[in-house]
């Protein structure tokens, strides 16, 4: 029964502690890295729980006085903190592969773009807008469908011959316009001054590109290498 005792106002208190530490420590890093933000939340929201729990029948079984019901239940508490673990794992494991999906769609769509006004420079002579020969302009949300429907044939005036340079699927449009997969329209610069450089809005001068496109959802989606970069 000493041991017992022992068990029941050294050991599960310092459990409880022990874990809320835990949990209040593993929610630290999610103010500075994002991509723990998957296993650690919920993790910490677990831990930090059960810690409660713990406490709390430790002082109902007290009352009680029921040493075999109190073993029995701390034991499905921490079965309980296993299986949360468990969960989280798998949870940030589905998230982090759901992520890679998006990132691996997303450079995809960027390229196809890319691909596509190049297409469309090449046959055509000029690049699918309506600023060609002026400064040069970045096109996003609410622009960017000005070279949507030049490339997929739904501008006759800047595709005469209804040549179609870009596929795209209905799902991935909206009012028009590309979207990534957080719901946001890809930002493209065209260097429609033709001095072989793209003036855009937010990522500074990109020397020696005619074309550069971009994802808001992350700062590496981006068609040109970060080494191109000059200027703020």
């Amino acid at each position: 029964m000493r041991a017992f005792e022992w068990i029941k106002q050294v050991l599960v208190p310092a459990g409880g502690l022990f874990l809320g530490m835990i949990g209040f420590l593993s929610a630290l890093p999610l103010l500075t890295r994002r991509t723990a933000e998957y296993t650690l939340l919920p993790l910490s929201v677990i831990l930090c729980s059960t810690a409660i729990v713990i406490t709390l029948l430790n002082k109902t079984l007290a009352i009680r006085r029921k040493p075999g019901s109190r073993l029995l239940v701390v034991g499905a508490v921490f079965a309980m903190l296993g299986f949360g673990s468990v969960a989280c794992i798998s949870y940030g494991t589905y998230a982090e592969i759901s992520t890679l999906r998006d990132f691996t769609q997303a450079f995809g769509e960027i390229k196809d773009l890319e691909r596509a006004i190049i297409g469309y420079h090449r046959t055509v002579g000029k690049w699918p807008c309506k600023n060609n020969g002026q400064p040069d302009k970045t096109y996003g949300p609410g622009t960017q469908k000005e070279i949507i429907d030049i490339l997929t044939a739904h501008d006759p005036s800047e595709n005469p011959d209804r040549l179609i340079f870009l596929e795209i699927h209905p799902k991935r449009l909206r009012n028009g316009e590309v979207q990534d997969p957080s719901g946001q329209a890809y930002c493209i610069t065209l260097d429609t001054d033709f001095d072989k450089k793209c003036v855009t809005a937010g990522h500074g001068t990109i020397e020696g590109k005619e074309v550069v496109i971009w994802s808001e959802m992350s700062t590496i989606l981006k068609s040109w290498c970060e080494d191109s970069q000059s200027g703020p």
